[in-house]
Order: structure tokens, then sequence, then C-alpha cells
């Protein structure tokens, strides 16, 4: 965990940021409170390659500033072209095996909460990795949420939510379409 740097790999390309005060934060914060995870691709676009533009994806896992009234503080920080569970997959994991080797393994925290955007490579990801789930695991466990035959096991694993703005962005989108 020494340093901010974390990972960088070559191909495809990828660089993972984060510290152990920023891995001691989320720890502390996610466990009452909700963790962001966002990405954006409108950082920087590549030059076509094979007749395809390449974008560089900006990803971060982000918690309420401890203090009242300050912004909120990015713990981790992926920057990378690969937009894929895989990729997502390994910056998630490496985040929660820093939060492992600091705190021990069995004191790896499941957050309270988690917001995304609407992107199926994150909810993908934040099933994996949190809960060992694959999206048809998460459906049924959803649907048993809802119809009242949840168990508690249901009810301690992570439910990814979806960002409000996101959703109302995508539903005006629609609208215009019609």
């Amino acid at each position: 965990v020494k340093g901010f740097i974390q990972h960088i790999q070559a191909y495809p390309f990828s660089v993972t940021c984060f510290n152990q005060a920023a891995v001691r934060l989320y720890h502390d914060v996610a466990k009452t409170g909700t963790i962001l995870c966002d990405a954006t691709g409108a950082i920087i676009s590549l030059p076509k390659e094979e007749g395809k533009y390449r974008t560089v994806y900006y990803y971060a896992i982000v918690v309420k500033h401890p203090t009242d009234k300050k912004p909120p503080i990015a713990v981790a920080e992926m920057i990378t072209v690969d937009h894929t569970v895989l990729s997502i997959s390994f910056f998630i994991d490496l985040f929660r095996r820093a939060e492992g080797i600091i705190f021990g393994f069995p004191n790896v925290i499941t957050p309270h909460r988690i917001i995304i955007d609407r992107s199926i490579v994150l909810l993908l990801s934040f099933l994996r990795i949190y809960n060992m789930e694959s999206l048809h695991d998460y459906l049924h466990r959803t649907y048993r949420v809802v119809t009242g035959t949840a168990t508690t096991k249901d009810y301690a694993k992570v439910s990814p939510h979806a960002c409000t703005s996101h959703v109302m962005h995508s539903a005006k989108k629609d609208c215009k379409k019609c």
C-alpha cells in the first residue's frame, strides 16, 4: 500500500492510484455512509486506432467528507482505456485487498450503500467483488427482497443503486426520442 500509484499497466493502459490514508478513510466512512463510483470518458479522446476512437476513462470511488459542508473525497482512482468488467473488478479488488492488508481480511467492511452510474460494467464489477454474485443471482436476490421472501443473507449483501441524476438524464433522452 506504500505510495500513491498502486498499479501501472501498459496494455491495455491503466493506472490505479490510492494511498493508506484513503483506504483508512474509506474503511471508516463506508461502514455507515454511502460510497459512490462513477466513470467519465470525457477526459481525453485519443486519435483513431484501426478505424475507431479510443477513449480514456477516469473511474473514482468517492466517499463523503467526514466534516460537514466539505466536498466529497475520491479515495481510489483509475485511468484506463479498458471499460470492461475485468479491468474495473481488478481496480475494486486491488482497493479491497489494500483494506484487508491494513485492517485484516476478516475486518474488510461491506459498505452501507453504493451508488453507481447506470453502467452495466460497474454494476457487474461491484456485484462480483463485494458479493461474489452474478447478474442472474442479483436479480433473483432483488426479486426475493421485493416479494418479501428475502433471507438475512440477502440483506447482508451490497445492492448497488443507480444515481438519480443519471436515471433522470436517461429518462430525458428517452422522452426526446418519442
